[in-house]
């Protein structure tokens, strides 16, 4: 077992009764976005915010435990649209990084938009919510790329 492996496995059980609360250990957060949260209804779409955010702060303690300094990223945010679709992400002046959560899961995407700083670089793509491994692997290289990019 490889001690990537081994911190993966300890961050799953500690993240087992994972709370949004303790986001704001991990990395910034908006100040709105708890009641943010709580204005999205019960159902498979809160559902899926929620195992996002565990997902994130589960990648964020990766890159703490690898040295990263996440507290100079943008507060993480979450935003309710009009259609029902969340998206979850990061907003700074030249970047924003972030996935979006959608009535259908087949619409479930990711994105990547800068401004001239970084040659008005933008990507978007899709993944499957259910493929847990696709979904975290996409996460982690998000922030990646957001750490890398801040």
């Amino acid at each position: 077992m490889t001690a990537l492996t081994a911190l993966q496995m300890d961050i799953d059980s500690t993240y087992s009764d994972f709370t949004v609360s303790s986001l704001s250990g991990v990395m910034p957060v908006h100040q709105n976005l708890f009641s943010s949260l709580a204005l999205i209804p019960d159902g498979e779409i809160k559902r899926a915010v929620t195992r996002t955010l565990r997902d994130i702060a589960c990648a964020g303690t990766i890159k703490k435990h690898q040295g990263e300094d996440l507290s100079f990223i943008p507060p993480l945010t979450v935003s309710r649209w009009e259609d029902g679709s969340v998206v979850v992400g990061w907003s700074g002046l030249e970047l924003r990084v972030g996935v979006s959560i959608e009535e259908e899961p087949k619409e479930y995407g990711w994105y990547i938009t800068s401004t001239k700083l970084h040659s008005n670089f933008s990507k978007v793509g899709s993944f499957p919510p259910d493929d847990v491994g696709i979904r975290q692997a996409i996460l982690q290289w998000l922030l990646d790329f957001l750490v890398h990019s801040s």
